[in-house]
């Protein structure tokens, strides 16, 4: 079967991006590049992983409640969001 897409971890010359999927939205965060706490390697990735996770969780009913208010009713058109 096919399983959607729900995180993506990419690692650039100008930081990490960890991309997630909250309800019908795509969150993105995005790290600066740097050298690791207190004088450590960096994490690769597990402090943004867990940080996405975090805010993904806390955003997920919201943001479905959201997505469901701005469900256009039965023959009206689709209201024009810009967020």
């Amino acid at each position: 079967g096919i399983f959607p897409l729900r995180e993506m971890m990419i690692d650039c010359e100008m930081g990490r991006v960890e991309v997630m999927r909250v309800s019908k939205f795509l969150l993105c965060i995005v790290a600066a590049p740097g050298p690791g706490v207190a004088g450590q390697p960096p994490d690769e990735f597990g402090m943004l992983r867990r940080k996405a996770t975090a805010l993904a969780s806390s955003l997920e009913e919201p943001l479905a409640a959201w997505a469901a208010a701005m469900r256009p009713a039965a023959g009206s058109a689709a209201p024009s969001v810009v967020v």
